[in-house]
């Protein structure tokens, strides 16, 4: 009868040892996909990073031309307003 009983807790045993080392595996198998998944986003939030600088230097060289439209703008302001005062002048020598 004892050894049975011991024969019993050694299959109990067996089964339990097998279960562990199944859960372990499935563990290691998570701790992968999970490594390997924090790795995809590492890779995705680096080239984010890339694409908002790069858009941050576009818009700053966008406002840098905008200014230099502005300029321009009042340049050309200043020759129609000269413009207007020679035909105003010529108009008054009609």
């Amino acid at each position: 009868m004892e050894v049975d009983q011991v024969a019993t807790a050694m299959n109990q045993m067996a089964s339990t040892v097998q279960e562990v080392a199944q859960n372990t595996e499935d563990a290691s198998q998570a701790a992968r996909q999970a490594s390997d998944r924090a790795a995809h986003g590492s890779s995705v939030v680096q080239h984010a990073t890339r694409e908002i600088s790069q858009l941050a230097g576009e818009v700053g060289q966008l406002g840098e031309a905008m200014q230099r439209l502005i300029q321009d703008s009042d340049k050309i302001g200043g020759v129609i307003d000269v413009i207007k005062a020679v035909a105003e002048q010529t108009n008054l020598l009609a």
